[in-house]
């Protein structure tokens, strides 16, 4: 039997890339807009009057694949149907997000986790009556690896604010949700060890620098910086990812700001 399943609107959000979307709906105050076509604007009356939605939607980045290993587990794998990765049979995902307004066919929403370009294929209402179930956690979760707080240096902040500004959205939500499990994790992440308890991240051209307190489970960001070297930065040098301007003005905003010089290696 074929299923014939199309799109009924997609989502637009800063997210641009599998990696900077959260794991989960509710972990970052993220927004976007769902815009739905035309055809099915009627469908939508009365759905202003409800806090929180679930959008099924579709993963449509993702490969299929039928064993998994988990963010949270440590070792080993799970089969697809045993977790929420979006390598699945049919690439399906279903999210319950809030839902702030209803304009026309256009939804605004908060606490994502979809990234820009994700097809919608329905949305129904959130009852808290029926959709809430206080039970306990069962199955793999029970040994998975404990959270990390993770927190951010005062200029850390100041350089994910000018990045934010400059079209770079995405990266604090990264780190926050990369860090908070198996921060160490080389095998899974872009993750290198350059001291004892101090490791740097990597975020598409982007390097992040952590120390990890393993017993009080802390992260903290010290500092961001650009992924290119100094000489890689030169005028007339080859741009690949179309995105040395903004480095070079990143190294100056530190520069100015008495941060280093937004490279690795900073200035004494």
């Amino acid at each position: 039997m074929n299923v014939d399943v199309r799109p009924i609107g997609w989502v637009h959000c800063a997210q641009q890339w599998h990696f900077d979307a959260p794991r989960q709906p509710g972990l970052l105050e993220n927004r976007a807009t769902i815009e739905i076509l035309p055809e099915y604007r009627q469908a939508l009356t009365g759905l202003h009057e409800f806090s929180r939605i679930w959008v099924v939607f579709l993963f449509h980045q993702a490969a299929e694949k039928l064993m998994i290993r988990p963010p949270r587990l440590a070792a080993g794998s799970v089969g697809a149907f045993a977790c929420r990765s979006p390598h699945r049979p049919n690439r399906l995902g279903i999210s319950a997000v809030l839902l702030r307004s209803v304009q026309g066919a256009r939804l605004e929403i908060r606490e994502h986790d979809f990234i820009d370009g994700t097809p919608v294929l329905d949305i129904k209402p959130y009852l808290s009556c029926y959709d809430r179930f206080d039970l306990p956690v069962e199955g793999w979760l029970k040994d998975a690896a404990p959270e990390f707080q993770v927190v951010f240096a005062e200029a850390a902040v100041a350089q994910l604010a000018f990045l934010a500004a400059q079209g770079v959205p995405g990266l604090q939500g990264f780190l926050q949700h990369q860090l908070s499990f198996l921060p160490d994790d080389a095998e899974r992440k872009r993750v290198a060890q350059i001291g004892e308890t101090e490791f740097v991240i990597s975020y598409r051209t982007w390097r992040a620098r952590y120390t990890v307190d393993f017993e009080k489970r802390l992260c903290a960001v010290t500092e961001v910086f650009s992924g290119w070297s100094e000489a890689e930065l030169a005028e007339g040098s080859a741009d690949p990812w179309q995105d040395k301007a903004l480095h070079r003005a990143y190294c100056e905003f530190c520069k100015r700001g008495g941060q280093g010089s937004g490279f690795g290696v900073q200035e004494s």
